[in-house]
């Protein structure tokens, strides 16, 4: 699948569009598994499926923080040996009519990407659709013999995004506000990239300092 001829890269303020984790009991949650999220019977992969929650479900802690019986999340990459891990506590919820447990990694605060009959809404209509129209600025150049074209957008909020265009391959970095977490920043990859074709060197990094960044390449 050929991915927009963009590369983001989002300034930090204290007010975003991106909500934080841990979880308590009473949250208001969305299911970010792009192929669903199974609802078991106990905290355990062992135990009963009840259901399988679709993505974007809206779901309601009802008890939080099952740490004891963490789990790690295996988060599938363009390279099979180093996939995207995190350490997930289990956590209770409601689904309808249905109570159950899930493992916490792959529920958000933030918003999810609308669907479309390809895949998902691409991260730019997704960004404008949560934070409004943003102002634009072009640039073009020449490197060599390489013409190059960035586009900027700057998002309410304080969210500025640059496009840069160099031959026919991409450098794609989206860089998310202060305080998200590394889970929020794994979950937003698994539906941007989803299903991507041409993509590579996929990474996050700056989680440690609470200001995660996602860039990965790709070529048309």
């Amino acid at each position: 699948m050929k991915r927009t001829i963009l590369i983001f890269v989002l300034v930090f303020i204290v007010v975003s569009c991106f909500a934080t984790n841990p979880f308590k009991k009473g949250d208001v949650v969305n299911v970010w598994s792009p192929k669903g999220l199974l609802l078991y019977d106990n905290f355990e992969l062992n135990s009963k499926q009840i259901a399988r929650i679709p993505y974007g479900t809206t779901v309601t802690i009802v008890e939080a923080g099952l740490s004891a019986r963490a789990i790690p999340l295996i988060f599938e990459t363009d390279n099979p040996k180093k996939p995207f891990v995190l350490q997930s506590d289990w956590v209770k919820i409601r689904y309808n009519d249905m109570e159950g447990y899930v493992p916490a990694g792959n529920l958000s605060k933030m918003l999810c990407f609308n669907r479309t009959s390809s895949g998902f809404e691409t991260s730019e209509n997704y960004l404008q659709r949560i934070c409004g129209k943003p102002r634009v600025g072009k640039r073009t150049g020449v490197i060599g013999k390489t013409k190059y074209t960035d586009t900027r957008k700057v998002y309410a909020g304080g969210y500025y995004t640059q496009s840069s265009q160099n031959g026919k391959c991409f450098e794609n970095t989206i860089q998310f506000p202060q305080g998200t977490s590394y889970q929020d920043a794994i979950l937003f990859e698994q539906v941007t990239l989803f299903d991507a074709k041409a993509v590579n060197d996929i990474k996050i990094f700056g989680a440690q300092i609470g200001r995660p960044t996602l860039r990965y390449y790709s070529c048309d």
